[in-house]
């Protein structure tokens, strides 16, 4: 993957088919007492450790685990996985997690295809060539289950800042039939269940069988919704993280910021920013657009040289020039980052607001469950950046933008197209 040409407004999905079948096999062979003492170890971290400015969270949370420990004795192991889950979702915080869906732990089967919801609905963006003839399918139903009802089921079992979370993961979960059976929402483990809309309005009723991490790994690539011929201007070559390019004939400069962190092989950050705006300020463009859509988090404090650095620059420091992009898909420290920039500088926050609330985890730390040795995350310290947000749990943009199909499959950037038209 280190050298091909990554598409970054392209929506592709991150194969998260994580390690090999050795975890699932790991985890089947954990006895109830094994998983009881597991959560025992998540509770004395949750009493102990976590953070939160809603203390009832935690108290109804050791309530929940002592329900859970009563039931889990006989159950399946996605049952088991799920109930824990559950549990996590309690806290009401993205960071307090056990992630089952990504950061490289796969355990479960899955169907070759990847979902996305856009502003029409969900659609399958790729998949497996054997299912050539659905791709770019509209999907009406799992199940006899409308999307739109899905969402409040699969919303009980992730961990969550606020609802957006489950725009941006909650479809990882329709890949994957062993969970969905053991929420209700199909009636076979084995597959996935699926009536779909063709593009010439064509409904079909489709079984996908689910495969093993090892057999979507090793068989065919996958095919997409549009034609890799017509391709996004923004791109970027191999691992950069972030980088800027100038549009002589847009008179924008455009920064990918997609991590606030200091990335191994690249400049760090601080250099990074310096190296801008010596492009800045040799162009002195019309605008500048930093695009943290895809920015998973970091070190929020990494952002003050290009905070300071703005401030310093009035050519753009102004509203109408400076633009911040955000999505469903910023995260933690990205989010804290864009605002800083919206209160501090002139820009315009555009996009989608991203799926973490700015004033909840300031600080998270992980653990390794002892006998599953699954990963806890776990927010252990809490900071209102934005007091005046009062309750709102994200950060609203200054123009919405989401994304949509049609511009999808045409590589239409919508958020650089309005910037180009402002």
């Amino acid at each position: 993957m280190k050298n091909m040409i990554f598409y970054i407004l392209s929506l592709w999905p991150c194969f998260l088919f994580g390690q090999e079948g050795s975890m699932t096999r790991h985890l089947a062979t954990l006895s109830a007492e094994q998983w009881l003492a597991d959560i025992d170890f998540i509770c004395e971290k949750v009493e102990r450790q976590f953070s939160t400015f809603s203390p009832n969270l935690s108290l109804n949370f050791l309530s929940e685990a002592e329900l859970l420990k009563k039931n889990i004795q006989d159950w399946s192991l996605p049952k088991t996985l799920l109930g824990i889950s559950r549990l996590m979702a309690k806290l009401k915080d993205a960071h307090s997690q056990v992630n089952l869906l990504f950061d490289g732990i796969a355990v479960f089967d899955k169907v070759p295809l990847y979902f996305y919801h856009f502003e029409e609905g969900l659609y399958i963006i790729s998949g497996s060539p054997e299912y050539k003839d659905i791709i770019g399918a509209k999907v009406l139903k799992i199940g006899q289950y409308e999307i739109k009802d899905l969402w409040p089921i699969v919303g009980e079992v992730l961990s969550a800042d606020n609802e957006i979370e489950l725009l941006a993961n909650g479809a990882l979960i329709f890949q994957i039939p062993d969970l969905l059976f053991e929420l209700g929402i199909i009636k076979n483990r084995n597959y996935l269940d699926l009536e779909v809309e063709l593009s010439d309005g064509y409904l079909k009723r489709c079984k996908i069988p689910s495969l093993s991490s090892e057999s979507i790994k090793n068989g065919p690539l996958w095919i997409h919704a549009r034609p890799s011929s017509n391709q996004s201007a923004l791109k970027r070559i191999g691992n950069q993280n972030y980088f800027y390019q100038f549009f002589e004939k847009e008179d924008i400069l455009y920064c990918f910021l997609g991590s606030n962190k200091d990335e191994k092989g690249q400049f760090s950050l601080k250099k990074f920013f310096k190296k801008m705006f010596k492009k800045l300020d040799e162009h002195k463009p019309e605008k500048l657009l930093i695009d943290l859509r895809s920015n998973s988090g970091g070190d929020y404090t990494k952002s003050k040289p290009l905070i300071q650095g703005l401030q310093k620059r009035p050519f753009i420091n102004q509203k109408g020039k400076l633009f911040i992009a955000t999505s469903r898909h910023s995260y933690s420290a990205a989010i804290i980052t864009a605002a800083f920039l919206r209160k501090q500088t002139e820009a315009t926050l555009i996009g989608e607001p991203g799926r973490s609330n700015p004033n909840q985890t300031d600080d998270a730390h992980f653990f390794v469950l002892p006998n599953s040795k699954l990963t806890l995350g776990l927010t252990i310290k809490v900071h209102k950046h934005l007091p005046e947000l009062q309750d709102l749990d994200y950060l609203p943009v200054d123009i919405l933008i989401r994304p949509d199909f049609r511009s999808y499959q045409k590589w239409k950037d919508l958020i650089f197209d309005y910037v180009r038209k402002f």
